[in-house]
This record gives C-alpha cells, structure tokens and sequence, in this order.
C-alpha cells in the first residue's frame, strides 16, 4: 500500500476540497440546473477546518472527509476522493483508520 495519512484541513485546502467535492457531483447536477453562485455559497457557509480532514497519498492530497464526532460517537457526512484516486482501495483505508480505537484524540 501506498504511504497514507489524514491531515487536518487548514483555510489553504478550502479550493482543492470545493474542486473535489464539485468534480463528484457534477453528473448529478448535469441534469439539473447547476448554479455555481448557489452551490459555491452554500460550501462558503458550510465548510470548516475543524470537521474536514484531508487525505493523501504519497504526500499528495487525493481528497477529504468531514467527520462530526463526540464522546459517544463519530459520524462521517462526506468522503470524496479525486478522480485518479477512487477505486484503489483508499476510501476503505480511510473509513479504517478513522474508526480505529487507537486513533489520535482528533484527527480533524
């Protein structure tokens, strides 16, 4: 397997997680009538660095998670992975290593 990790996101990752995420949904929104002001004001007032986490392969991001958790629980609401990086096996990895027990105190 490829060198891993999950980093928290920081204000500088808020372009590359907007490009994934839109790049994911796009065929969804094709159909529809995709308007960009919208969807771009919508992730302006929903994103966060402290529930994103960014995920990379080689040092390199590939895409990120947002994870809402508390003492009794952790919930996942997005995982999203760049083209070159889906069906590889590293969205599984990630859901492991963000579920692990042993996982540090936050990882985001």
């Amino acid at each position: 397997m490829l060198p891993f990790d999950i980093r928290p996101a920081t204000p500088l990752d808020k372009e590359f997680v907007y490009g994934v995420k839109k790049e994911a949904i796009s065929q969804y929104f094709e159909s529809t009538n995709w308007n960009e002001e919208e969807r771009r004001g919508s992730f302006e007032e929903n994103f966060s660095v402290d529930t994103c986490s960014i995920i990379m392969v080689m040092g390199i991001s590939v895409g990120f998670v947002i994870i809402q958790e508390s003492m009794d629980w952790l919930r996942i609401t997005d995982i999203y992975l760049a083209p070159p990086a889906r069906n590889k096996g590293i969205g599984t990895l990630s859901l492991i290593h963000i579920s692990e027990p042993t996982r540090p105190e936050r990882i985001s």
